[in-house]
């Protein structure tokens, strides 16, 4: 369920960009692979997605975050999503404020 809802993050986002990214369109690519190794792929994909993140694609970020924070193809790792969704919001990317301030409350819950 938790890939069902990632998937269908990445692709409605996707599809209300302009203009993509080559090193996100890969990193997607991986992402999107079934029936192989899903943890060697997820990890192919964040490096990819770090690679448009260094290129200012901040969407590349938010989805390492949400990679991250969903523990889709690797543990959930908080801090590292919230790092990710940082770098997104400083970028101007609205998802990685939404997650990062997501991320904070729940930490002030618990």
């Amino acid at each position: 369920m938790k890939y069902l809802l990632l998937i269908f993050i990445l692709i409605t986002l996707n599809a209300n960009e302009d203009i993509l990214n080559a090193n996100y369109e890969r990193g997607f690519e991986y992402y999107m692979k079934t029936g192989e190794d899903k943890k060697a792929n997820t990890l192919k994909a964040i490096e990819y997605f770090e690679k448009a993140c260094d290129e200012q694609y901040y969407k590349g970020c938010s989805d390492i975050g949400l990679i991250y924070y969903y523990g889709l193809g690797l543990k959930r790792n908080d801090i590292k999503a919230k790092a990710y969704f940082a770098k997104a919001c400083i970028g101007k990317y609205p998802q990685g404020c939404i997650y990062y301030k997501k991320i904070d409350t729940e930490n002030k819950t618990h």
